[in-house]
């Protein structure tokens, strides 16, 4: 009587041997006929690694920069109620930006009133403020987007509506 342990390493053999047979024995049949001029790649060829700092490949594209505010502009910053203000601002490339309008509270918290997001026309973009903002201090956020998503770092400027003159 043979040894329980050598039975069951015996079935395991077993197993592991039909196991690996099974793929083998669905792909036998006839070989896949190879195009004429077609050669298998040399795995014994010495691979070489590019120089550190070049590209990987010829066909890359170049790491696009995040585009930049040159010059920003609100005029008039201190504006009477039911008048506008203009917002200039010149772009390194032309890019989306994205104006966000808050409101500043008496305890210094900025609660958001308005967001703006203008498409890229050139590299100057003039927008105007509401006529209708109420009297206190506003702060403009100003982010420029390129076409892959890259932004800008954030500009901030400050706007106060005063009530009208009697």
């Amino acid at each position: 009587m043979t040894h329980p342990l050598r039975s069951l390493a015996a079935w395991c053999a077993a197993a592991a041997l039909a196991a690996t047979a099974a793929p083998a024995l669905a792909t036998e049949g006839r070989p896949s006929p190879q195009p004429p001029g077609a050669q298998l790649p040399n795995l014994l060829a010495p691979v070489a690694f590019p120089p550190a700092g070049s590209p990987t490949s010829p066909a890359a594209p170049a790491r696009a920069t995040r585009p930049r505010i040159m010059q920003l502009r609100v005029v008039p910053r201190r504006v009477v109620k039911g008048h506008r203000s203009r917002l200039r601002l010149t772009l390194a490339a032309p890019a989306w930006v994205r104006v966000v309008l808050e409101r500043t509270t008496r305890t210094g918290r900025h609660v958001r009133v308005r967001t703006r997001h203008v498409a890229p026309k050139g590299r100057t973009v003039t927008l105007r403020t509401s006529a209708k903002l109420a009297t206190g201090r506003y702060r403009l956020r100003i982010v420029a987007i390129d076409a892959l998503g890259n932004t800008s770092t954030e500009s901030r400027r400050s706007l106060t509506v005063v009530r009208k003159r009697s």
